[in-house]
């Protein structure tokens, strides 16, 4: 089957990640639009076709443009916190089979939320035939979703043993990960703590491959590309994975080797000393190796291939 992957944005590249899996490991041809270009969207060089359009909508040009491609399309595969509605996708034809993958802040609801949800629930359920999160919290009995979580590229194992422990923590943004909650609560551990912020990718990737531990974050329920990255490289890891997102995750995070945080500076301290009283060796294995079975390129790609066939 051929599929239109369509993202508004594509920060962290996990777009493109999904298509590149995709395509690599079923037999569906994969055309993948980004229709937002700016600096910030993932800037590594892709044989994916890419499309721009301004911040507030796409422009009528561009989506003539688009429409001609997707003429042939069997499935509109929509990646992002917005609806395929008018609002958000104007002039594309929506008249093909519909799936969205909500993948953050602009979905989340509830009291752990970062940003306002850019719609009620009901605008996803009625122009979409087939709903997905990536993040396991997003995954809402309300949504009628089936959690996939994002692929991640096979990566190199780094972790090495240190005398002292590195801590590492890269957050996008410090209020929405909670670098305030960790600086205070790491002040109680003697450990060496590396802090990158406003770095690029490729930064915050090399010093994450240096760490004994990895803090993603401690702001919401469940964990996204950071994490993801961490485990990949065989770092044991720290973020906030909440009883709820492993029971809403259909047991694919029921054996994750990650030490949840919680959300407060007592919790995420009795979360660093669990971690650094553990066998980090073993953690650090059993964290690849969950990784790259939940993660990875062929089983993430093989549930997109029984997700597509039946829809059509």
């Amino acid at each position: 089957m051929k599929i239109a992957l369509i993202s508004r944005f594509d920060y962290c590249g996990s777009g493109y990640r999904m298509a590149q899996a995709i395509g690599m490991n079923t037999n569906h041809h994969v055309q993948y639009f980004r229709l937002v270009h700016d600096d910030m969207s993932f800037g590594r060089p892709q044989p994916l076709f890419n499309v721009t359009g301004d911040k507030m909508g796409i422009n009528e040009g561009v989506m003539g443009e688009v429409n001609a491609l997707l003429k042939d399309v069997d499935i509109l595969h929509f990646k992002g916190d917005e609806p395929p509605i008018e609002k958000y996708f104007p002039l594309i034809d929506k008249s093909k089979p519909k799936v969205i993958s909500v993948s953050g802040s602009f979905f989340r609801r509830g009291k752990s939320r970062v940003a306002q949800p850019l719609e009620p629930i009901e605008a996803y359920l009625s122009c979409t035939d087939k709903r997905t999160s990536l993040m396991a919290d997003l995954n809402y009995p309300e949504f009628d979703a089936q959690f996939v979580p994002h692929p991640v590229v096979d990566t190199e194992y780094t972790w090495k043993p240190r005398k002292k422990p590195l801590i590492v923590h890269a957050p996008t943004s410090k209020r929405k990960k909670g670098t305030d909650v960790f600086l205070e609560a790491v002040k109680n551990f003697d450990v060496d703590v590396e802090v990158i912020y406003g770095q690029p990718h490729s930064v915050a990737l090399e010093a994450i491959s240096r760490a004994t531990i990895f803090f993603d974050q401690c702001r919401q329920e469940s964990y996204g590309n950071a994490t993801i990255e961490s485990m990949a490289r065989g770092i044991p890891t720290l973020t906030q994975l909440s009883d709820k997102s492993i029971e809403w995750s259909g047991g694919l995070l029921d054996a994750s080797p990650i030490v949840n945080t919680g959300s407060t500076v007592e919790s995420l301290s009795r979360a660093i000393e669990e971690m650094l009283n553990k066998d980090l060796k073993v953690v650090s294995k059993k964290t690849k190796s969950f990784c790259d079975r939940t993660h990875g390129y062929e089983n993430v790609a093989q549930m997109w291939d029984k997700i597509y066939k039946g829809m059509v």
